[in-house]
């Protein structure tokens, strides 16, 4: 006798849940803290907004209108106003651009094919541009850079470069000329990198960075050009981060990924944390392209005390709580997993049982009294169920499932196998009812293998028969042809069986097949109280008929595989088949001509 589990109501289980008052108690005061490092937040990434949308302006105010000029220069020579060969007015032209535009710090006009060049320099303290003529093919890489600009497109800001003379690292934006549509020359206009530097770190504040690419420095607020003049060259114009004296800059992108979720919320940019020795920093940074090949950085970086100070807070908050909340969460907890592991359980049993695995809808065991109660009637359908499965097709079972829905009666094209055992009667007579049953069952389950690995649907088993089909639930394209890899499966099955057979001295079991393809009528089929999902029509009767007009072609073959000549066809086999000769079926106003299949294997 099986003893019976203690049970609790579900009632008492669910008691539990007035933990959940302590802990809205424990959410308030966290609530709280939460709004306290919001605020605190909230000010950080706005002040660094203001900062980075400053830059970005700073950016824009001083390089857009040298490229104003510079398409104001390249279009007076286009238009002829001004005359390449006249190196004075050219000189005088780029001196009132100078000028004007305070942030730049030189311009120069290179003429084709000479390659000879006039420069247009700004002295500090002095009033007047210093001019220098020259060619370039004297200056080192002067000449690459020329053609570069020559065989422009459009302006374009170039590499930067470096100024030996004045010893200063240059931004460039250079233009070829041209005139009556012939390039004649080509324009260049430098921005000192020191000057920028001292702008940009103004607008940026304390911390603030431009870079060119990931490495190289062309502003900071810590950067002091004269210090580290020395150390530039034409290969090497702007520094790199840690040539600077900063280690945070140096270390700049080595964010700790754990935090980077967190770092979104320090502005409108992308942001990450930064950990040095004991202390933490926020880096935001934007880019900006247009400038060159590489992209530009602007940024800046801070240090998350003053938020590492709200996040002790909120922690002392969970410490305080916790030692209150403790026992009841682990209460709440216990009671959580033992309601629902056998909820759980139960669902996992009955999604097992709706794709009819029944060894694995196991119902739960469990002292819950309404879940106990629960799994007791879902074991006493499993058992039901289990019965039910013998007699209905599995795969239809599924199929049906699938679908969601009830299948509707129609008519549709199918392919029907028809499988008989040759002289089964009398083998029968020869056989005790066990031996025929274990006859038959080991014969069905060879035919079913196949069938299934087909993707057919045994439709129902009749005496020693076998009535199966294609394309009755879902539309097949090949079910003529999967339906005769399914019968020469069948034909290899039972020749491997009858050797077994042969070998423990018992008589051989020889089978036909029938094949036919066509309309049927498919669905619910009986009374109301029971139905069937099964086949009628013509093409069903046809299929027996065929399988039946092996008799005449048996011989002492193991398995004839029987078609009509249209299903043959339909498969692609026709060359794989020999004629039959044609067959009258009852009812129909032509015969059917109907053929052999071959043995030999599907490809």
């Amino acid at each position: 006798m099986t003893r019976r589990r203690l049970s609790v109501p579900i009632a008492l289980a669910l008691a539990g849940a007035f933990a959940l008052v302590i802990l809205a108690m424990a959410a308030t005061q966290i609530w709280t803290a939460l709004g306290q490092r919001e605020a605190r937040l909230s000010l950080i990434r706005e002040r660094n907004d203001r900062a980075l949308d400053a830059m970005a302006t700073a950016v824009r105010n001083l390089l857009e209108p040298v490229s104003a000029q510079v398409e104001y220069l390249v279009e007076r020579i286009d238009a002829g106003a001004l005359d390449p060969a006249d190196t004075a007015r050219l000189a005088e032209q780029m001196g009132a651009l100078i000028a004007a535009t305070p942030q730049v710090s030189g311009a120069l006009f290179v003429a084709l094919p000479t390659l000879n060049a006039v420069r247009v320099d700004r002295l500090p303290g002095s009033a007047a541009p210093q001019i220098t003529h020259f060619n370039l093919r004297q200056v080192e890489q002067g000449e690459a850079r020329a053609r570069t600009t020559l065989a422009a497109a459009a302006p374009f800001w170039g590499e930067p470069i470096w100024d030996p003379v004045h010893l200063q690292a240059l931004i460039n934006l250079r233009a070829p000329v041209r005139r009556g549509g012939h390039v004649v020359g080509g324009v260049g206009i430098t921005v000192s990198v020191h000057g920028l530097s001292e702008h940009l770190s103004e607008t940026g504040g304390e911390h603030g960075f431009v870079l060119r690419g990931r490495d190289r420095v062309l502003a900071f607020h810590n950067l002091v050009w004269p210090e580290i003049a020395d150390a530039r060259s034409a290969e090497r114009p702007l520094p790199r981060r840690d040539e600077v004296d900063d280690r945070v800059l140096a270390a700049l992108w080595e964010a700790d990924h754990s935090h980077r979720g967190r770092a979104a919320a320090f502005g409108r940019g992308e942001g990450h944390i930064l950990r040095l020795d004991n202390e933490r920093f926020g880096v935001i940074h934007r880019t900006l392209r247009g400038y060159g090949d590489e992209p530009w950085y602007i940024g800046r970086y801070f240090p998350l005390s003053e938020l590492d100070e709200e996040f002790d807070r909120i922690r002392d908050t969970f410490v305080v709580t916790g030692v209150v909340l403790t026992l009841a969460l682990a209460l709440a907890a216990a009671l959580a997993r033992r309601i629902g592991r056998p909820i759980r359980q139960l669902a996992e049993a009955a999604l097992a049982m709706r794709a009819l695995r029944f060894d694995a809808a196991q119902p739960p065991v469990t002292r819950l009294s309404e879940i106990a109660a629960a799994a007791r009637a879902f074991e006493a359908m499993r058992e039901g169920l289990k019965w039910f499965a013998l007699y209905v097709p599995q795969r239809l079972v599924r199929r049906l499932v699938a679908r969601g829905a009830e299948v509707p009666t129609e008519i549709k094209p199918v392919t029907v196998m028809f499988t008989d055992i040759v002289g089964f009667t009398s083998l029968a007579e020869r056989m005790s009812a066990e031996e025929v049953a274990g006859l038959l069952n080991r014969h069905f389950t060879l035919l079913a293998a196949c069938i299934d690995a087909e993707g057919g649907m045994i439709d129902k088993y009749i005496g020693d028969a076998v009535m199966a089909a294609w394309g009755a639930i879902e539309p097949d394209p090949e079910q003529a042809l999967r339906a005769c890899r399914a019968a020469r499966a069948i034909a290899r099955a039972v020749i491997e069986e009858n050797r077994r057979r042969h070998q423990q001295g018992r008589e051989p079991v020889r089978m036909r097949i029938g094949i036919h393809s066509g309309p049927v009528v498919v669905g619910n089929i009986g009374a109301a109280e029971r139905v069937n999902f099964t086949l009628v029509g013509a093409a069903v009767n046809a299929a027996q008929r065929i399988e039946q007009a092996g008799r005449a072609r048996q011989g002492d073959a193991d398995c004839v595989i029987m078609l009509s000549a249209a299903t043959a066809a339909e498969a692609g086999l026709a060359a794989e088949t020999e004629p039959a000769g044609e067959l009258r079926i009852s009812g129909r106003d032509e015969d059917i001509a109907i053929c052999r299949l071959k043995e030999e294997s599907v490809p």
